[in-house]
């Protein structure tokens, strides 16, 4: 039995925006990028990361 994980790791986060590991740490600490912190470990919910991604669009050409 396969389980899908709801939540993505920091670097999984970066490949999937583009951006560095570094900014996707600094957006989640400054809480423009919806995460959740368990014990050490900073935790993405790739629902709540696209929907972010959606939201923040600015059709920029």
């Amino acid at each position: 039995m396969t389980v899908e994980r709801k939540t993505l790791k920091a670097d999984e986060v970066a490949t999937h925006l583009g951006i560095s590991l570094d900014l996707v740490y600094r957006l989640a600490r400054q809480g423009h990028i919806p995460s959740v912190k368990i014990g050490k470990r900073v935790l993405f919910r790739k629902e709540a990361i696209d929907a972010w991604l959606l939201q923040n669009e600015t059709g920029l050409k």
